[in-house]
């Protein structure tokens, strides 16, 4: 039986891990451990704010790293929800003129496999060097290690991120996708679970929620 969020009765029985379902008791299964670290995450009000994300950006831009900046600021939008779109247009000027901007930016959305692979290649050929938000381009390889029929690499790249910052809605949503293409559908609904607790009106849970309503309507079993 899965464990829907929905069916969370209190705040005390708010744990992302399935009941009686300890980290400890899968030492080996480090997918406990990251979901244990959101789950603490959820509970810690001191979770990243967008005026810390903007201050950070622009200390990054002073510093000539842009590259954290946009990243910073694209971080914010896939963990919250929250788009920072008039950062990323005020920098936009400096972020068009700097070559890893650019190969960042370029490697997003291939078209195809082919294209893909290309994306691939310029991300690892990004230096990390300094980067405060090298994580950002764990999460970037990831989804284009799935595009290229690679998802199991893509999972540790996911724990990365993770482990980064645990408030990432964006790669719990992710994440949850790759779990459930894998057939690991309880785990995907953790991931799913996890995220709507950390954001619960987070856009990228919209198409979760329907297929969430659809199963409840449907196929009630599933549950």
């Amino acid at each position: 039986t899965l464990r829907l969020l929905s069916a969370a009765a209190a705040d005390s029985d708010s744990s992302t891990l399935p009941a009686g379902v300890r980290p400890a008791e899968h030492p080996d299964d480090p997918f406990y451990r990251i979901l244990s670290d959101v789950e603490h995450a959820a509970r810690n009000p001191a979770r990243p704010r967008r005026e810390a994300v903007i201050r950070f950006a622009d200390d990054a831009i002073a510093a000539k790293r842009p590259l954290d900046a946009i990243m910073a600021l694209l971080e914010f939008g896939l963990q919250s929800g929250e788009q920072l779109t008039d950062d990323l247009r005020r920098h936009r000027e400096i972020f068009n003129r700097d070559a890893a901007c650019q190969a960042y930016l370029g490697a997003m959305r291939p078209s195809d496999k082919a294209a893909a692979e290309k994306s691939l290649a310029a991300n690892a050929a990004l230096d990390r060097r300094g980067l405060a938000k090298a994580h950002m381009l764990d999460l970037q390889r990831a989804n284009l290690l799935e595009q290229t029929g690679q998802p199991r690499q893509a999972v540790e790249l996911y724990f990365k991120v993770l482990r980064a910052n645990p408030h990432h809605a964006g790669a719990l949503h992710d994440l949850g996708l790759n779990l459930a293409r894998g057939f690991e559908p309880a785990k995907a609904w953790q991931c799913w679970d996890a995220a709507r607790r950390l954001y619960p009106a987070h856009p990228m849970m919209r198409d979760i929620i329907r297929i969430e309503q659809d199963l409840l309507r449907n196929e009630p079993d599933f549950f």
